[in-house]
């Protein structure tokens, strides 16, 4: 298969951008959503993928100012709980 070469780098970024908010909205749809849903992790930070994931699962998410942060506080909590 040969690349098009009229195809720009944004263009192929944005086919891969999304891609992956289908298949987070797939594995999204099989466990079952009910908004608000929070987006965390460092993919948060991108605002692009951000509002595809949004999109298919048709809500705003809800992101964090430091969304690559909630893991490591969530994680902290549960060890002062213990």
């Amino acid at each position: 298969m040969a690349v098009d070469d009229a195809l720009t780098f944004e263009d192929i970024a944005l086919a891969v951008h999304r891609t992956i908010a289908a298949r987070a909205g797939t594995m999204l749809a099989r466990v079952g959503t009910n908004p608000p849903i929070v987006f965390a992790g460092g993919g948060a930070r991108n605002r692009c993928l951000a509002q595809l994931i949004g999109d298919v699962l048709k809500c705003d998410l809800l992101v964090p100012p430091q969304p690559q942060m909630l893991g490591a506080l969530g994680a902290a909590l549960l060890a002062i709980n213990d």
